[in-house]
């Protein structure tokens, strides 16, 4: 069997058993996303230097994502990889097929990471690299700057010891679940504040969101990896107006392996990344939803269908014919996860 459909072969077994240069505005992080987040964090603040601001996420990121090494259960898990990748990364740009995660992460914690950011400056940093754009979600909805220092306390409860802030009255640590549980719920939210869409693609998303959500305690490594993907189904939705994920999505989150829903995620990220992109092309314009564009410059879905190939090809290094036929696969009963 070709090592190119071994991933398709998977997704098939879990399942049914039983870019064109435009401005910086995008809703998923990249590496040059947040090069320019980082860049305008450190221009806001008076506080802290591009370099030191670097160095120091640099430093915390790499002790962070390895604390509980020992545990089934580390920070790894709140960014959707696994112990093993997670101690493969040496620097926040290294060329690894799951830094996508890790730095959309990074954009959406970086109060977490370095000290002498203010939870305003990251919120208008984000903001502005966002744009006309729109978010799925605002990863500082609630944190002001006013509660600064409580809020570092209980986020700094799960760093190593040395890098932790001190606090008289720190409030109880930020755990895993608390986040991935807080994440569900502003999907949920984001899900629901939807307009102008087919309202069956709303309900699959919920139905997804619900399954993510009965997981977070047990096996955060798959809650974390449903988000990732009903967060690109909803970027998708939101864009298009369109149907993002089949009903058998939700069997196939239920039955599917970390590891395999690791590795879906990252197709589901590239994929609404690339719809994002067609979506402004066609439109002529960047836009935060569907309804401000006109029926014949919305993407149809044989263009969604060519990005979803697109993303086969480049995550798992499908041909063009290979991507097809596993998509006609999955598309089809008894999948149905596209």
């Amino acid at each position: 069997m070709s090592k190119v459909l071994v991933f398709s072969v998977m997704l098939t077994l879990a399942a049914c058993q039983s870019t064109p240069s435009r401005k910086v505005e995008r809703s998923i992080a990249n590496t040059t996303v947040l090069r320019t987040f980082l860049k305008e964090v450190a221009e806001q603040s008076r506080d802290v230097g591009a370099r030191d601001l670097q160095q120091q996420i640099e430093k915390n990121l790499k002790e962070y994502i390895r604390q509980n090494s020992e545990g089934e259960h580390g920070n790894w898990v709140r960014m959707g990889i696994t112990k093993d990748q997670a101690f493969k990364i040496e620097s926040l740009y290294d060329d690894l097929p799951y830094m996508n995660k890790v730095q959309k992460w990074v954009m959406e914690n970086v109060t977490t990471l370095a000290k002498g950011v203010k939870p305003s400056i990251a919120s208008n940093a984000y903001t502005k690299i966002v744009g006309r754009s729109g978010s799925v979600i605002n990863p500082y909805q609630g944190l002001s700057d006013d509660v600064q220092d409580l809020a570092m306390a209980r986020r700094g409860q799960t760093m190593p010891s040395h890098l932790r802030r001190k606090a008289p009255e720190a409030p109880k640590a930020q755990s895993i679940s608390d986040e991935l549980r807080s994440r569900n719920n502003r999907l949920i939210a984001a899900v629901e504040n939807l307009d102008g869409v087919d309202s069956t693609a709303k309900q699959y998303i919920l139905n997804n969101l619900k399954i993510s959500d009965d997981l977070v305690k047990n096996n955060p490594l798959v809650a974390s990896n449903i988000h990732h993907s009903v967060e690109g189904s909803v970027l998708i939705t939101k864009k298009t107006g369109l149907r993002s994920m089949g009903k058998g999505c939700e069997s196939f989150n239920e039955k599917a392996s970390g590891e395999i829903l690791e590795i879906k995620a990252r197709v589901d990220m590239r994929r609404a990344e690339l719809i994002e992109q067609k979506a402004y092309d066609k439109a002529g314009k960047v836009f935060n939803s569907v309804d401000e564009i006109p029926a014949d410059r919305r993407l149809s879905q044989a263009e969604i269908d060519e990005a979803t190939e697109e993303a086969f090809e480049d995550v798992l290094g499908y041909s063009r014919k290979e991507a097809q036929a596993a998509i006609k696969r999955l598309k089809s009963p008894p999948c149905q996860v596209y």
